[in-house]
């Protein structure tokens, strides 16, 4: 029978993070394993050093057992902020199941969603979903598969006409346009009018986006990608 958690792409981990944490606790592999058996996971103590090793990483059932069996919060081993809508579970200690039942959605169009990362739902499920998951606004943004966009657009803003890209970064992002045109209009002073958007340090400038607007907690309601005006089962 195939294992479910081998359909999803692997989460985040970090086999620094793994091998520290173990460390703390004085545990040899051979101890991590055993205590992985404790949750009916068959998993030999070299497949515990090859993660330590970053040669392999385990799926989310292992990951989320692992975490139990360090002690340790999921998003520590997870190394970094998550990024999209699987890891934003996983570092919270949620299942599929688990999420599903707070945001009162059915498994099956929960997992679409999240296998694309492509959050869509009413105001009420996407309230249960930030809540759930502790989301800010930039979080919400990135769940609903719109962070590549947005750094597009802020790039080009900067080099450019910054107005002519607020409309559409406002529309990504859900925020008052002119929240967002303080920001971006500050941006642009940054770099030469004209330079090539390719040089643009794009990861840089959504930090600074994100900071001067100091990171905001998610609003369901705005009117962002993620939001739709019916009902989602």
């Amino acid at each position: 029978m195939t294992d479910p958690n081998d359909l999803d792409v692997r989460p985040a981990f970090s086999p620094s993070a793994a091998a520290t944490a173990r460390g703390v606790m004085a545990l040899t592999c051979e101890r991590v394993a055993a205590t992985l058996a404790s949750y009916e996971l068959r998993v030999l103590p070299a497949t515990v050093a090859q993660w330590e090793a970053g040669s392999e990483r385990p799926n989310e059932a292992e990951l989320l057992a692992l975490a139990k069996s360090l002690v340790v919060p999921v998003a520590q081993l997870m190394g970094g902020r998550p990024e999209n809508l699987q890891d934003h579970r996983i570092a919270a200690g949620l299942t599929r199941p688990a999420i599903c039942k707070i945001i009162r959605m059915k498994e099956i169009g929960y997992t679409r969603l999240e296998r694309a990362n492509k959050w869509r739902a009413d105001e009420e499920r996407t309230g249960f979903l930030v809540r759930a998951l502790g989301l800010s606004m930039r979080d919400l943004v990135e769940v609903s598969g719109a962070a590549e966009e947005l750094e597009t657009l802020l790039a080009e803003a900067v080099v450019g006409r910054w107005k002519s890209q607020l409309p559409d970064i406002t529309r990504v992002t859900g925020l008052r346009r002119k929240r967002v045109g303080d920001v971006v209009e500050a941006l642009s002073t940054v770099f030469p009018e004209g330079m090539d958007v390719a040089d643009v340090p794009r990861a840089a400038v959504v930090e600074r986006f994100w900071g001067l607007l100091g990171d905001p907690v998610a609003d369901p309601g705005a009117p962002g990608p993620w939001l739709l005006s019916g009902r989602f089962a």
